[in-house]
């Protein structure tokens, strides 16, 4: 019985996929070039149902590659909703657009805003805009604890942990009012990690010097008229404004703007080859994460 449920799920999956990509193949414009406009989610959760995981880390780091590797792909156009979600998912996303525009396709981003994370993920693109109503939300980082001592010695609790070691400061949340020294320390020592990176991530893609990009922090947040002036984006654009911006860059040095073709970003599993019987009987590759 496990065997049958087993291969059904399997045979499930693979339909799933096969008619994905079929309905999909319909929407590529042919053997001409064309753009791909994607939307980055927020926040980007890790896993996903099948039916739809193309939101989920996996999926958009997959759709990147499938952009990348694309010949037919001329450029990208990435709209990006706010914070990933912590530093490890917006330096994957970073690192998959820094490796779309390795393979000699444009990449430009806009937002209606803009928080510390996004702006680290957008400023990979070669262009950045935001609409007028936007604000640049580059306030640096911050972390703070909750303590529960004086409200369990208020119920007469009391708690019962051995800690072994300086830094072993998990029990915390119950032993002290406030936050501890050594605990202060570490995570100090990892708020300026991150930091750090957001920083040089930032000034690598603005072109801007880190200590000019640890002032503008500083001086933050800023409007879209003040956040183009210091450099922080390229320009300010509404949404409805992007596709002529768009084909006036994609056609630089053309008399007339370019006739872009577009798919959407959802439409790229007809990118890879076609699925055949075979598909229906195989396992997706699988990525364990602990």
């Amino acid at each position: 019985m496990v065997s049958v449920r087993k291969n059904l799920r399997r045979v499930g999956g693979g339909l799933v996929r096969w008619t994905r990509r079929g309905l999909a193949r319909h929407a590529l414009p042919g053997t001409r070039p064309f753009w791909v406009s994607m939307d980055l989610p927020s926040p980007v959760v890790d896993t996903q149902h099948a039916l739809a995981d193309g939101n989920s880390l996996l999926g958009l780091l997959e759709t990147f590659e499938a952009i990348a590797s694309e010949p037919r792909v001329a450029g990208l156009m990435l709209r990006v909703a706010g914070s990933p979600g912590g530093l490890a998912k917006a330096q994957s996303l970073r690192r998959a657009i820094d490796a779309v525009r390795a393979r000699g396709k444009r990449v430009v981003a806009w937002a209606e805003s803009l928080d510390l994370a996004s702006l680290y993920v957008a400023s990979a693109a070669d262009r950045l805009w935001i609409p007028e109503t936007a604000r640049v939300f580059a306030i640096g980082l911050r972390i703070d604890g909750v303590y529960l001592r004086d409200l369990l010695a208020r119920f007469d609790v009391k708690p019962d942990l051995v800690r072994i070691g300086t830094h072993k400061s998990a029990g915390e949340i119950f032993t002290e009012s406030a936050m501890s020294e050594t605990q202060r320390e570490q995570l100090e020592a990892i708020v300026d990690d991150a930091y750090e990176a957001l920083v040089e991530g930032i000034a690598a893609g603005r072109g801007l010097a880190p200590e000019r990009v640890r002032e503008l922090i500083d001086g933050g947040p800023y409007g879209a008229r003040a956040a183009c002036d210091v450099g922080l984006v390229d320009a300010c654009l509404y949404r409805d404004e992007l596709d002529e911006r768009i084909a006036r860059e994609a056609s630089a040095g053309a008399s007339e703007p370019e006739d872009l073709a577009w798919v959407n970003a959802r439409a790229l599993p007809a990118l890879q080859a076609a699925a055949g019987a075979r598909e229906l009987w195989t396992d997706r590759p699988r990525m364990a994460y602990v």
